[in-house]
């Protein structure tokens, strides 16, 4: 994949002037006029589906503890209207009817799902970071790593913009079918690597968002015998 942030885009990077205090969208900026609307991380209906409660700890990088259903992320409102809200209802309904409907989901609808997710845990650490009110230089990121992140942010714009992966899709993203018909929910996130794990259900969910496709390529015949 091509370094998109090391371009002169024009799309939003939230990086430049660290736009992490929920005053903007977290994906296009000041790109829309409408209002800005506090979105559940973890939407509503996954939790109905999950029988979770949204009481559920989570532990982020600061040590501190919080439950799920107090995980926001600040989104506009035509976007979240326009954009999001159909985005979730399809995967609802795959989530709904199990693997063979998650299996027959477009990929570009799965990584923007997936990306929403994780860049979400990205943008609460970094504003849990920016609230104490430590510098850019003090938040002990590399550069290559915001870069990296810049990136994630960038390529799920194509969810409100054009934007066009030319030959392959940067990311990978296999879908397994699991012997329990009945599997508790569960994920795991990696925010560093950008990969992600989900099993719930009768499916399992494994994905690396910014790895070019090795991945996927490199253990295609592990993934083949897996599928059977």
């Amino acid at each position: 994949m091509a370094n998109i942030a090391a371009m002169n885009t024009g799309l939003y990077n939230p990086f430049q002037k660290f736009d992490f205090l929920y005053k903007t969208c977290f994906l296009s900026g000041q790109t829309f006029n409408s209002p800005v609307v506090q979105v559940p991380l973890l939407p509503k209906w996954l939790l109905d589906q999950a029988g979770l409660t949204g009481e559920e700890q989570i532990q982020f990088l600061d040590e501190s503890i919080r439950s799920y259903s107090t995980l926001v992320i600040p989104v506009n409102s035509e976007i979240n209207e326009q954009f999001l809200n159909p985005l979730e209802e399809k995967i609802e309904n795959a989530f709904k009817n199990g693997y063979e409907s998650i299996s027959c989901l477009n990929e570009l609808d799965l990584f923007n799902w997936i990306g929403k997710f994780l860049y979400g845990f990205v943008y609460i650490e970094m504003h849990s970071a920016l609230r104490k009110e430590m510098t850019a230089d003090g938040l002990n990121m590399s550069q290559s790593l915001m870069m990296k992140f810049a990136n994630l942010n960038y390529m799920m714009q194509n969810l409100y913009t054009s934007i066009e992966f030319e030959d392959f899709n940067p990311w990978s993203i296999v879908i397994v079918k699991l012997e329990n018909e009945e599997t508790p929910f569960s994920f795991r996130d990696e925010i560093n690597t950008l990969t992600f794990s989900l099993k719930f259900k009768n499916f399992g969910i494994i994905a690396c968002l910014q790895d070019n496709g090795t991945n996927k390529r490199y253990h295609q015949d592990i993934v083949n015998e897996v599928k059977g």
